[in-house]
């Protein structure tokens, strides 16, 4: 029988342009996620982003979800 495994994940919105996404990430990597008392579990991947009806690509309220594998 297979065990389950159960994944924890930290989501992080990025609100503002695609172009600005890599200075949510910087925040989400060195301050968020160290301060959160969690730590990353990269052995399948590092993160994903979800995109739904609020993603505009270079509108300032466009949102993004950024999904990270925590334990």
């Amino acid at each position: 029988m297979m065990e389950k495994l159960r994944v924890v994940y930290l989501v992080w919105n990025h609100v503002g342009p695609m172009d600005s996404i890599y200075d949510s990430y910087t925040l989400l990597y060195k301050t968020i996620i160290p301060e959160s008392g969690y730590t990353l579990r990269q052995e399948e991947f590092l993160h994903f982003e979800q995109y739904d009806s609020r993603f505009r690509w270079y509108d300032k309220n466009s949102v993004i979800e950024l999904w990270v594998p925590v334990m």
